[in-house]
C-alpha cells in the first residue's frame, strides 16, 4: 500500500508537463537565479541563433485585474499576457473560437473551459465581451480545455500580447525590464550544450553593448521544459514547483519498505520453522522429496504475497482520495491502465515470493527426519548471522528514517517560527480595488483617505496601511539603482515597494539609521528608504554614510536616502534576502493592511466588506491574513515532511515486526536455557535482561552505522536552503534512543513470557 501510494505521488510528480507533444524541443530561457528574463530577451535569441525556431514570451502585467460580465464580478490572478505563438509551441487545446490567431488582435482574451462556464453559464462566449477593470472590454476570441494539473504553468485565462504592446514598445525591446516567461522552440536535435556556450558568448557581446552587466543578470541559462517542476525553484516562479529530491527520496522510502516486508517474512518464517519440523519430517517419512516440500513452502509464499498485494489494492482504493487531498494529486490511481506498471508489478511480485520464500523453504525442507522426529533438531545456529544481519539492517533504516525525519521537522519549522524581522500577527490585508470610477486622480486619492479613516473607527481596526506589496509578497518591481558618485557598471537591481507613512511603523520594521517617511515632508516623495542588503550592495560602508547621499534609481532619477532598514524576510526563509527600496507614494492604489485585534474576527470582516461595498462598488471583496500569506510558501515542504513522516513511521512498524519475529525465534530456541537458568534460581528480570541485551547490541551497531551516513545525507538536503539549522547532538542521541526503546519493548513481549514459563515444561524432555 505504501509503494502504491508514493508511486501515485512519483508518476504524477513525474509527468508534468509530459502532454506538451513538442516537449523535447521546447526551453525556457531564464536570467541567474530567477525563473523570468527580460523583455527583448527571447526575440533576441530566437533571430540571433538558426538552432531556435519561435518563441512565446508570457507576463503577469496588465493581465492580473477584475473580470466582470453582467453581475458577475472576479479578480482573475491566474492569468497570462501571451504572444500568439503560445499555442503553436504549447498543446493546449483550443475547442470553440479562433484556433489560428486567438491572441492576435488587440484586447482579445481566450478563456479556459471553467472560467467560460463561471461567466457565461451554458453559453457560447465567443465573440462576447469580459469588461476589464470597469475600464475596456476583451473580446473572448477562444475557448480552450482547462489546464491539465500537471502543467507548471497554470491560468484561468490569456490576455494578447497587443493588448500590453500598447503601454510602449518596452515590453519587446528592453534588456533591463524584467518579469517575462520566454519559452523557446528549439530545431529537433539541438544539443543544448553547444547552444548554451554560444547563448553565453552572445550574452557577453551584448553586455559591453550596454556597459551594464547587471542588466542582463550576468548570464542567461537554457532550461528544458520537462525539468523545470521538479529542478527549478529559482526567484519568480510561475507556480510553485515540485522536488525532485523528494520523489527520489520517496521512491527509496518505498523500495526500503518492500525490503522489510520480505526480510521480516524471512524471519517470520524461519521463527515458525520449530513449529513445523514433525510436519516436515512426517512429510519426508512418507515419501515427498526435497523439490516437493520446497514447492509447497514456495506456494505458500506465493499465496501470502498474492494475498498481501489484493489487500494492498483494497487499502489504496480506500486511502487514495484522503491521500489526494493533501498531495494535489489526481484521486484516480495514475497506473491502472499502464502497462509497464502492471509487467513491473508482476516482477515485483515474483521476486518477492522467490527471496521471501526461498531461504525458509530450504532451511525446513533440509531437516533430517529421524532427527525431527526425536525431537532433536533445532535450528540452533542454522541462519543465526543472516537473521542478526537482517535486523540490523532493518534497523539502520529505522534510525536514518528517525534521524531524517526529526531534519525534516526542524528545518520546517525552524522556517515557519523563526523571526522574520516583521510583525506580521493579527495583520488582515484586503486586496486592492482595481475598478475605479473616479474620473480623476484627486478624487481617487480623496476616496482611498475616506476610506481608511472610516476602517480606523471600526472597532478591532488598530492601525491602517498601504502598500504595492506585503510581506511574504514576491515583489515583481524590479528597477536599477547606484550610488551617484559612481559609474553605471555599479549599477544593481533591487526590488520596488511603494509604501505610505504608516507601513513601516506596522509592522514593527527596525531602522538602523535616519527615519520613516512622514506627511509633515512633502518632499519625502523624492527620498527613498532602503534594506540593509540594498545599501552593502550599492557599496555604502556603514548605514548611516548613506543618509543624505543621492541615489540614482530608474538609471537617472536621483533620489536622496532617507533611511536605512534592518533587513526582514520579504518572501520566505527559502530564499535570500534581496535589496530592497522603499518610495513613498502616500496615494497609491495598493493593498490595505490592518492591524486588528477582536473577539469577533467574523463580526469585524463583515463590517469591514459593508464599508468596502460602499466606497469600492463593482470590486469583489477579498482578504486575507498575513501569516497564511507567509505560509503558501512552505506548501510543498509541509506536503513533504507529511508524506515522509507517515511512511517513514510505516518503514519503522514493519522493522519492528522483523524483530518481534527474531525475538520470537529466539525465545523458542533459548527456551531449555531459560529452564535451566531458573531452576539454578535466576529471577525473571534477570532472563529478561539476558534476553534483551543481544538486540540492543544489535540495534547499538545499527545506529553507529546508519547515524554517519545519515548525517551526511541530510546535510546535503540542508545545504539547499539559504537559512538552515544546524544538525546537533540531538541528531546522534534521539535516533539511538528511539530505536532501543522499540527493541526492547518489541523483544520484550516474547521475552517475559519466556522468562515467566514454568522451567518443568523446558525440561521435562530431560
Amino acid at each position: 500500500t505504501v509503494c502504491f501510494l508514493i508511486l501515485h505521488y512519483a508518476v504524477f510528480e513525474l509527468s508534468f508537463d509530459r502532454f506538451h507533444g513538442n516537449l523535447e524541443n521546447i526551453c525556457r530561457l531564464r536570467g541567474g537565479a530567477r525563473a523570468d528574463s527580460s523583455a527583448a530577451s527571447a526575440r533576441a535569441v530566437t533571430e540571433a541563433f538558426p538552432e531556435v525556431l519561435d518563441y512565446a514570451k508570457l507576463a503577469r502585467a496588465g493581465s492580473r485585474g477584475i473580470y466582470s460580465h453582467g453581475d458577475k464580478h472576479f479578480r482573475m490572478n491566474d492569468c497570462f499576457t501571451a504572444t500568439n505563438s503560445f499555442f503553436d509551441i504549447f498543446s493546449f487545446e483550443i475547442i470553440a473560437g479562433d484556433r489560428t490567431a486567438p491572441l492576435a488582435a488587440v484586447n482579445s482574451v481566450v478563456l479556459t473551459e471553467s472560467t467560460a462556464r463561471k461567466f457565461f453559464g451554458d453559453d457560447d462566449p465567443v465573440g462576447k465581451a469580459l469588461s476589464y477593470n470597469g475600464r475596456v472590454d476583451y473580446k473572448v476570441t477562444a475557448v480552450m480545455r482547462d489546464v491539465p494539473p500537471n502543467s507548471h504553468l497554470h491560468f484561468d485565462l490569456l490576455v494578447s500580447w497587443p493588448t500590453l504592446e500598447q503601454r510602449g514598445e518596452m515590453v519587446n525591446n528592453s534588456w533591463i525590464l524584467w518579469g517575462f516567461y520566454s519559452y523557446l522552440r528549439l530545431v529537433p536535435g539541438t544539443d543544448l550544450a553547444a547552444l548554451q556556450a554560444k547563448l553565453d558568448e552572445f550574452v557577453a557581446l551584448k553586455q559591453k553593448e550596454v556597459n551594464r552587466p547587471e542588466s542582463f543578470w550576468e548570464m542567461y541559462h537554457l532550461q528544458p521544459l520537462k525539468d523545470i517542476h521538479l529542478t527549478s525553484s529559482f526567484v519568480a516562479e510561475a507556480s510553485e514547483n515540485g522536488s525532485g529530491t523528494a520523489v527520489k527520496i520517496l521512491l527509496f522510502v518505498a523500495l526500503l519498505v518492500i525490503v522489510i516486508g520480505w526480510t521480516n517474512y524471512v524471519n517470520l518464517a524461519t521463527a515458525r520453522s520449530l513449529e513445523r519440523t514433525k510436519e516436515v519430517g512426517i512429510r519426508k517419512v512418507a515419501g515427498a522429496g526435497r523439490g516437493q516440500l520446497v514447492r509447497q513452502f514456495m506456494t505458500e509464499s506465493l499465496l501470502i504475497n498474492a494475498a498481501a498485494l489484493a489487500l494492498a489494492f483494497i487499502a489504496t482504493a480506500s486511502l487514495l482520495r484522503a491521500f489526494s487531498g493533501f498531495t494535489g494529486t489526481p484521486d484516480h490511481f495514475l497506473l491502472w491502465q499502464d502497462a509497464r506498471f502492471w509487467t513491473g508489478l508482476a516482477v515485483v511480485l515474483l521476486s518477492g515470493v522467490f527471496f521471501s520464500g526461498l531461504y525458509p523453504s530450504v532451511v525446513l525442507a533440509s531437516f533430517h527426519p529421524v532427527s525431527v522426529l526425536k525431537e532433536k533438531a533445532t535450528p540452533r545456529s542454522r541462519g543465526k548471522i543472516l537473521r542478526r544481519a537482517l535486523v540490523v539492517f532493518q534497523f539502520m533504516i529505522s534510525a536514518a528514517l528517525i534521524a531524517a525525519t526529526l531534519t525534516v521537522y526542524r528545518q520546517i519549522s525552524h522556517m515557519m517560527t523563526s523571526d522574520l524581522g516583521v510583525d506580521i500577527e493579527r495583520t488582515l490585508v484586503v486586496e486592492r480595488p482595481l475598478v475605479i470610477r473616479d474620473p480623476t486622480r484627486n478624487e481617487f486619492e480623496s476616496r482611498v483617505t475616506a476610506f481608511e479613516t472610516e476602517l480606523k473607527k471600526i472597532p478591532g481596526v488598530l492601525d491602517v496601511a498601504r502598500s504595492s506589496y506585503v510581506p511574504g509578497d514576491d515583489v515583481g518591481m524590479i528597477n536599477e539603482g547606484r550610488k551617484a558618485d559612481l559609474p553605471d557598471e555599479a549599477t544593481i537591481d533591487v526590488y520596488e515597494i511603494q509604501v505610505d507613512e504608516t507601513f513601516f511603523h506596522m509592522f514593527g520594521l527596525e531602522f538602523l539609521a535616519g527615519r520613516a517617511f512622514s506627511k509633515e515632508f512633502p518632499a519625502d516623495r523624492s527620498t527613498v528608504i532602503m534594506n540593509d542588503t540594498a545599501r552593502r550592495q550599492l557599496g555604502y560602508p556603514t548605514p548611516e554614510s548613506a543618509i543624505d547621499t543621492k541615489f540614482i534609481y530608474r538609471t537617472e532619477i536621483p533620489f536622496q536616502v532617507l533611511g536605512v532598514l534592518a533587513d526582514y524576510h520579504q518572501e520566505s526563509l527559502k530564499q535570500i534576502v534581496e535589496p530592497l527600496v522603499f518610495l513613498y507614494n502616500p496615494g497609491n492604489n495598493g493593498l490595505y493592511s490592518m492591524k486588528v485585534k477582536t473577539p469577533d474576527p467574523i463580526g469585524l470582516v463583515s463590517r469591514i466588506q459593508a464599508l468596502w461595498d460602499q466606497f469600492y462598488p463593482g470590486n469583489p471583496f477579498e482578504y486575507f491574513y498575513l501569516d497564511d500569506n507567509y505560509g503558501k510558501h512552505y506548501g510543498s515542504d509541509i506536503r513533504f515532511l507529511k508524506m515522509f513522516g507517515v511512511f517513514s513511521v510505516v518503514a519503522i512498524f514493519v522493522a519492528a515486526l522483523g524483530l518481534f519475529g527474531l525475538s520470537l525465534f529466539n525465545a523458542v530456541r533459548r527456551t531449555k536455557e531459560i529452564g535451566i537458568r531458573k531452576v539454578l534460581g535466576a529471577t525473571w528480570r534477570e532472563i529478561l535482561a539476558v534476553l534483551i541485551k543481544d538486540f540492543v547490541k544489535l540495534v547499538l551497531v545499527a545506529n553507529a552505522v546508519a547515524l554517519p551516513l545519515a548525517f551526511f545525507t541530510v546535510n546535503s538536503w540542508l545545504n539547499r536552503y539559504p537559512f538552515r539549522i544546524a544538525v546537533r547532538g540531538w541528531f546522534f542521541i534521539i535516533p539511538v534512543l528511539v530505536t532501543v526503546a522499540i527493541a526492547v519493548l518489541v523483544s520484550a513481549w516474547h521475552s517475559v513470557r519466556a522468562a515467566l514459563s514454568d522451567p518443568v515444561h523446558a525440561l521435562r524432555h530431560e
